[in-house]
This record gives C-alpha cells, sequence and structure tokens, in this order.
C-alpha cells in the first residue's frame, strides 16, 4: 500500500455539489430536539447548526440527559447522514 501524500477537503461547492437539503435538514433537527425536551433557542437553521456544533455539552446544559439525550443523539446522527 503506498503511504498517502495529499488529502483534499471539499467544503460542499468546492469540488462537488452534494445536492443536501440543508434546509430540512436542519427542520428536522429541530423537531428531534424539541421532541426530546431541548429547551434552548431554535429559531433557525444557524441556530441549529450552534447546537450541533456544541455537541453533547449543549444539550446538557439546555435539558436534555440520560435516555433522551441518547436518543436524540442517534435521531440527529440518522438525519445528518
Amino acid at each position: 500500500m503506498q503511504p498517502v501524500d495529499t488529502v483534499i477537503f471539499d467544503l460542499d461547492g468546492t469540488l462537488i455539489d452534494s445536492n443536501i437539503n440543508y434546509e430540512k435538514m436542519g427542520t428536522t433537527i429541530a423537531n428531534i430536539l424539541r421532541s426530546h425536551g431541548y429547551r434552548g433557542p431554535l429559531e433557525d437553521r444557524r441556530a441549529v447548526y450552534r447546537v450541533i456544533r456544541g455537541g453533547e455539552k449543549e444539550l446538557i446544559e439546555n435539558g436534555l440527559t440520560g435516555p433522551p439525550l441518547k436518543e436524540a443523539l442517534r435521531r440527529i446522527e440518522d438525519a445528518m447522514n
């Protein structure tokens, strides 16, 4: 096996367009969070992405713990995939 000497990261639209419906994904994730008791702001898609970047800590700080937290994380991962 040859050693890897180059890695390319594509920030959607740079090399290819992935056709991901970000609006739908953001709405789906916001609905998942609300249905599991998330108390933080989800006023728009940017707020949802801030939650995603904040990860598990952000969810715990805004009311999700235990089984609801784990289920929400699983469903969010499914929505992003």
